[in-house]
């Protein structure tokens, strides 16, 4: 498993921009299919843009089930748990819609 810690890629989870460092790490080992473990250790807040570009966008390159199965979030708290998973909901019931 292959471990990715968010503070060794950008010191704040803020942005789009921070977002996008953080997702073209994730994408690149769910493109060869490696287990992923992304690690906020240090983290203690983030904004729904930094979670939108970091994990969001990634279901434009593969399906949720893959994402679920490949990524672990670890050291995280219950605030970025809960943005996380309330985007990823926002986001299917969204592809539903369409």
């Amino acid at each position: 498993m292959v471990t990715i810690t968010i503070k060794h890629l950008t010191p704040r989870c803020l942005n789009n921009n921070d977002g996008h460092i953080v997702f073209d790490e994730i994408l690149r080992h769910l493109k060869k299919m490696e287990p992923i473990e992304v690690s906020f250790e240090g983290v203690y807040s983030t904004t729904s843009s930094f979670v939108n570009s970091a994990f969001i966008e990634l279901l434009e390159h593969c399906d949720f089930e893959r994402i679920k199965s490949l990524v672990r979030i670890t050291h995280s708290n219950s605030f970025i748990n809960e943005l996380i998973k309330q985007r990823f909901k926002s986001a299917q019931q969204a592809t539903l819609a369409n």
